[in-house]
């Protein structure tokens, strides 16, 4: 509908194209809301959260070891390993905040209702990966 909205309006730019968006997830999701009901939703949206969140953070401990291993050749760089892995740790955080809501609402908007409505949510989780966009 992106498209389609761009060749019907051709002042459509930035913010109000960001504006049209937003409103029509919203919908989409009030929508979906709807059609499951609101227990069903939430227990999807939290099961779907822990799923993502134990990826995403398994992926993180993973990155933190390398970077612990690799911290001390910035000194060789005539830099403070401690400060720099202090830095790259907040930044990598920034990151996995960043992918957990982005992944999160990625699988919960292609989660499929009639999946998700059978098994009373406890599968539409496994719908999606929760990989790096």
């Amino acid at each position: 509908p992106i498209a389609k909205w761009l060749d019907e309006d051709k002042k459509l730019f930035e913010e109000p194209l960001r504006e049209k968006i937003v409103k029509a997830m919203d919908d989409f999701y009030t929508q979906k809301c709807e059609r499951l009901g609101g227990d069903i939703m939430r227990s999807l949206e939290k099961q779907l959260m822990l799923h993502v969140l134990d990826t995403l953070w398994k992926e993180h401990l993973q990155t933190m070891d390398q970077l612990r291993q690799g911290i001390g050749l910035r000194a060789y760089a005539q830099k403070n390993p401690k400060q720099e892995y202090k830095r790259e740790a907040f930044e990598l955080f920034q990151e996995l905040l960043n992918n957990l809501k982005h992944d999160v609402t990625r699988v919960l908007f292609r989660a499929d209702d009639s999946r998700a409505n059978a098994n009373d949510g406890s599968e539409a989780s496994h719908g999606g990966r929760a990989g790096h966009a």
